[in-house]
């Protein structure tokens, strides 16, 4: 009897310590990786913010890439729109060989439109030079 009372104790003390060091090596677990983990978890929040950033700026960049292609092809289709038409207008035997002033435009010959516009452009350019 006394050999099973004095088992018991034992065991009841040895279940005992071993809960008070399972305890205190958790408490000293937490303590010490808890200095670890807030750091890491600061960073990580941190890279979020950085990446929402990153991806805003990239919708906003594609939205606006999208647009401009959007754009581009408009304007290709007016292009080659206009190209047809142009073709076909020099194409029309009323219209080959005709110099601009017979189709209604400036009726100055093109020598004396490049002169006065380099004159203009060379006025511009003084008055530039002396800031105004």
């Amino acid at each position: 009897v006394l050999d099973e009372r004095l088992e018991a104790t034992i065991k009841s003390l040895s279940a005992e310590a071993l809960d008070q060091n399972t305890a205190r090596f958790l408490e000293l677990a937490d303590s010490r990786l808890s200095g670890y983990v807030a750091p890491l978890k600061d960073s990580l929040d941190k890279m979020d913010r950085q990446l929402q950033g990153v991806e805003r700026v990239r919708q906003e960049a594609y939205g606006a890439l999208t647009e401009g292609v959007r754009q581009l092809r408009s304007d290709q289709e007016r292009l080659r729109a206009e190209t047809g038409n142009l073709a076909t207008a020099l194409r029309a035997p009323h219209v080959r060989g005709r110099r601009s002033s017979d189709l209604g435009g400036d009726p100055a010959p093109a020598r004396d439109r490049a002169r006065r516009d380099a004159r203009a452009l060379r006025l511009r350019g003084a008055a530039l030079a002396l800031g105004r």
